[in-house]
């Protein structure tokens, strides 16, 4: 499975792993956007291990680099940013303050996000069988204002979330969201994940052709995968695979 890696986190990697003293005094400059538009800008100081941070509202932290299992994380106790393949999020004395994902990444995905939209609308409207579990792409689902807080019914509906890209091919993840912008923030109760994958035409432009929803890894029947013309080990390598009979 392929991501396309954040051009700061690439210069991250330079630094750390290869450049050495030559790249003292270097800093890596990120900025990350929320889906409600507001922005955060970050500038991570390499040598000195600590990032300084702006918030969308002008406010200012500046972290030191802190122990992470998976990611960037810096932390001074009562504040922590944490990056992960792009995706951010900031937290101050434990309460979430600002989450999104990078800029640049995202004008890079803003194609197939868009396309991956438009076919979940399609889905909704011409699928019978994505339309039964879905109509007019809205769902019940459970929503907690926290986690581990106490449940109550809503409507949710499928947004585009996390992208991923190989050659022609694009898988997307689709996250579950209220569908009342009041209830955004609090936390979905869902059993499956959706998936899509979409297809670069000979024109250049993203078409949705297949979507799974289920547990586990996403998976194409045989027949719809010959049907797709697919050459061997494509779906593979966007992390979907060929279901067999």
């Amino acid at each position: 499975m392929n991501r396309i890696i954040p051009a700061f986190a690439l210069t991250l990697l330079s630094a750390l792993f290869v450049a050495g003293p030559a790249f003292c005094g270097q800093t890596a400059d990120a900025r990350f956007e929320a889906p409600d538009g507001r922005q955060l800008r970050a500038r991570f100081d390499i040598p000195g291990k600590r990032v300084r941070v702006t918030l969308p509202d002008g406010a200012r932290l500046t972290l030191p680099l802190a122990l992470s299992a998976s990611g960037a994380r810096y932390s001074d106790g009562r504040a922590t940013f944490w990056e992960h393949h792009g995706d951010v999020r900031v937290e101050r004395d434990g309460k979430l303050i600002f989450q999104g994902r990078e800029a640049a990444l995202l004008e890079r995905e803003r194609p197939v996000r868009v396309a991956a939209s438009r076919f979940l609308e399609a889905l909704a409207r011409e699928d019978t069988s994505f339309a039964h579990r879905f109509p007019l792409g809205r769902f019940r689902c459970s929503l907690e204002s926290e986690p581990g807080g106490g449940a109550r019914d809503a409507l949710c509906v499928h947004e585009p979330d996390a992208v991923m890209v190989q050659g022609g091919l694009a898988s997307v993840l689709c996250a579950a969201a209220p569908h009342d912008a009041a209830q955004r923030g609090a936390f979905v109760q869902l059993d499956d994940a959706l998936w899509l994958l979409l297809r670069r035409e000979a024109e250049g432009h993203w078409q949705g052709v297949a979507w799974f929803l289920g547990q586990g890894q996403p998976r194409l029947g045989t027949e719809a995968a010959q049907s797709l013309g697919l050459p061997p080990g494509a779906l593979e390598a966007i992390g979907w695979r060929v279901a067999t009979p």
